[in-house]
């Protein structure tokens, strides 16, 4: 476990897990550059495909209106 101020510990981690963790995460005051996605090729294969999938969501009671809804 990091201990100590604020800055140094963000600034410069003693530990390999801290570290890691703040190069994962967002960054509130810079924009990270992020390999580009190339669009699939014309052969390729999906490994998964969808259709007509449906979301449930639980609402809680609000008078006599429907106690579920399903998004498309």
């Amino acid at each position: 476990m990091e201990a100590g101020p604020t800055r140094e510990i963000l600034s410069a981690p003693q530990y390999a897990y801290t570290h890691q963790l703040l190069a994962n995460a967002p960054s509130l005051t810079t924009a990270r550059l992020r390999t580009p996605v190339s669009a699939p090729k014309a052969d390729t294969v999906p490994l998964v495909e969808v259709r007509n999938l449906m979301k449930e969501c639980r609402l809680p009671r609000a008078g006599e209106g429907p106690r579920t809804r399903r998004l498309a």
